[in-house]
């Protein structure tokens, strides 16, 4: 799997160092020097001057859980159904 980009990472973008506080369609940044930024996630991949300096650990693997598994049963039911009621 790729790189992703994640809160805490460090990055190159515009002649600046920036740090990664959320990620979304938008990406919102934070430089060395204070002020911060907005970018739309495509703009900032796409741009010339665009570097992943370092990135923050990346988030641990979760085994997959089912949330359905702490339902009684006749929820789970109900929900299979699309009987809500």
């Amino acid at each position: 799997m790729g790189q992703m980009l994640q809160p805490d990472d460090r990055v190159r973008f515009e002649d600046e160092i920036w740090t990664v506080t959320a990620v979304g369609a938008a990406v919102r940044l934070v430089s060395e020097a204070g002020p911060t930024q907005l970018v739309m996630l495509s703009t900032l991949l796409g741009s010339d001057g665009f570097e992943l300096l370092d990135s923050a650990d990346p988030a641990p693997r979760l085994e997959p859980v089912s949330l359905l598994e702490s339902l009684p049963a006749d929820v789970v039911a109900r929900a299979a159904s699309g009987n809500g009621t």
